[in-house]
């Protein structure tokens, strides 16, 4: 499929489930924190995607820091990719790179314990958090804070 049309990225867009969990000045709510504790993992990881679709979301906000923050069940895979995990890989990091040249700051929160494996070479040092369980996130918010203050 060729990507350089306007009509591929729309073809392409819509085979991507796009969940927005809490909305810009939207203060964190019961119904927030419940749509949290009922994500479960869908189908295919398509993050690169994803990750372009939430910059768009970003256009006209004006903030002082601009975070996008994805929280993923595992590595970008496809059922596409022919395999080759590296497409996938490479092409979640140049979304990640376009996210920072447009002022949004990336982090990944994965419950994918062979994250460290990957993460590193896709969102940069710092800029993602391993969990064993999910279980673990509240007690991981202090450091997920500091982390996102830099």
């Amino acid at each position: 499929m060729s990507m350089g049309s306007a009509d591929s990225a729309r073809s392409i867009a819509r085979y991507v489930t796009w969940y927005r969990i809490k909305e810009f000045g939207e203060p964190l709510s019961a119904r927030i924190r419940d749509t949290v504790g009922g994500l479960s993992g869908r189908l295919a990881t398509r993050m690169g995607a994803a990750i372009r679709h939430a910059l768009k979301q970003f256009d006209g906000v004006r903030s002082r820091r601009r975070l996008l923050l994805i929280l993923s069940d595992g590595r970008p895979e496809d059922y596409d990719d022919g395999g080759d995990r590296r497409y996938l890989h490479e092409d979640t990091r140049m979304a990640v790179k376009e996210a920072v040249a447009a002022g949004v700051h990336p982090f990944c929160i994965t419950v994918d314990t062979q994250g460290q494996e990957y993460l590193p070479q896709i969102f940069g040092t710092g800029h993602y958090l391993v969990l064993e369980k999910i279980d673990h996130l509240p007690a991981k918010l202090p450091e997920i804070y500091l982390r996102l203050r830099r």
